[in-house]
């Protein structure tokens, strides 16, 4: 049985080419390619400065949602400095419906 002839010039040539093709896609992947804009991050840049990920985001979550709570049912300073203050929901619903209900008509 005779062993079929390898055209060696075609497997370095394909070689070649792979090896091309790899080093532009890893060029392009870490943006040294022409036309990258260097104000932007790298791609391992922008994951880093990404917040970290929660093992049990629920919690997290609900802690968020019972400080937004306590904010919308209590009073405090927002700026003590320009007077500005927040005050619970219901009280500023009531403060709105008092004065539209005391508003003249033209004003409705």
């Amino acid at each position: 049985m005779s062993s079929p002839e390898v055209p060696v010039r075609r497997v370095v040539m394909v070689g070649a080419g792979i090896i091309a093709a790899v080093v532009v896609a890893v060029a392009v992947s870490l943006g040294i390619a022409p036309g990258r804009d260097a104000r932007s991050p790298l791609p391992f840049e922008a994951i880093a400065s990404q917040p970290p990920l929660h093992s049990a985001p629920q919690l997290a979550r609900e802690r968020e949602r019972r400080a937004a709570q306590q904010r919308l049912e209590s009073a405090g300073w927002v700026d003590a400095k320009q007077g500005i203050v927040h005050i619970p929901i219901t009280d500023a619903i009531a403060i709105l419906a008092a004065r539209a209900a005391s508003a003249p008509e033209a004003a409705r």
